[in-house]
């Protein structure tokens, strides 16, 4: 049986095993395998490859080098206005894909450019990737601040081309 075909209460529960118990491994799979799952279900019906890419394009073409949910949204669905917390919640499912395509892939966490309309990343953000990207076995750094730098210098190297 593949991770894919457990449910998201199967998923969660070997996770609060896990947790209860203070291990990462010992099941059918380990807690990073199974918090990649719920991550790449989060994505929903995005593709993450083509998320990561259409960001760092974005990237490129901003004038303060910021990506914005807004920019996400009206990229994938430019007919619609934004409304409120639906509209961020579907921008959120293409950021889960990307997350989950950079986490498998061993690319920094493209997710690290994405701000809120603000156009800067709030401390709990950080913390927030940090904390997704250890559950996933691919964190950096030894604090949220330092993830994030890591990910924001390895990110100056990767282009929307040279994606694998």
């Amino acid at each position: 049986m593949k991770i894919q075909d457990w449910t998201k209460d199967q998923i969660n529960n070997l996770i609060a095993n896990y947790e209860s118990k203070n291990c990462t491994e010992g099941g059918l799979f380990t807690k990073a395998q199974a918090m990649l799952e719920l991550e790449r279900c989060a994505g929903g019906s995005f593709d993450g490859k083509e998320v990561t890419r259409t960001t760092l394009e974005i990237r490129e073409t901003a004038t303060d080098g910021c990506v914005r949910y807004g920019d996400i949204w009206c990229h994938y669905i430019p007919e619609k206005q934004w409304v409120g917390n639906r509209s961020e919640n579907i921008a959120g499912q293409a950021l889960h894909a990307t997350a989950y395509y950079c986490a498998t892939n061993n690319l920094p966490i493209v997710t690290a450019l994405v701000s809120q309309a603000a156009g800067h990343i709030t401390e709990q953000a950080k913390q927030n990737m940090l904390d997704c990207a250890s559950g996933w076995g691919v964190a950096q750094g030894i604090d949220a601040d330092e993830f994030y730098d890591i990910n924001i210098a390895e990110l100056q190297e990767l282009g929307a081309d040279n994606l694998p």
